[in-house]
């Protein structure tokens, strides 16, 4: 079993593999690398941000992802609008709804982690609270297992 998320710091590594995992899936701590190609500005806010400002949002790709509570998602929301819930409700339409919101989001994330605007949306989770430095993948794993 690999666990995948909450794995910002060595203490939640073992964890994980403590309760049985033989490796893990880690994301969110390698937003902030040098190497990473995404906007000096969602790095810096992967720094900047932690844990307590993570929330879970159904409006990017119509499922439940974790995103930066930035001043943008507070305005624009984290539940999906009434029509996008009465419409994930038809079986018939709910496959087509959720295709269309997924390429919607996906487009819009692509563009804030490589571009600033005023629609920013940043998909983190809360293990980024670890996260203190722009630093290269390789001290992020070094940090991770030493």
């Amino acid at each position: 079993m690999i666990s995948a998320g909450g794995v910002g710091n060595k203490q939640e590594l073992e964890k994980m593999l403590g309760y049985g995992a033989i490796g893990v899936s880690v994301g969110s701590p390698f937003i902030a690398s040098i190497e990473a190609g995404v906007s000096e500005e969602y790095k810096q806010a992967c720094v900047q941000y932690g844990a307590k400002d993570i929330v879970m949002t159904e409006r990017i790709s119509g499922t439940p992802c974790t995103v930066i509570n930035t001043p943008y998602v507070q305005k624009v929301g984290t539940k999906q609008s009434w029509l996008e819930r009465i419409l994930n409700k038809n079986k018939s339409l709910k496959k087509w709804v959720k295709m269309v919101r997924f390429y919607i989001g996906m487009k819009a994330t692509e563009k804030a982690a490589t571009q600033v605007t005023y629609k920013t949306v940043w998909v983190a989770g809360p293990s980024i609270e670890h996260t203190k430095a722009i630093l290269p993948v390789s001290e992020i794993v070094t940090h991770l297992t030493v």
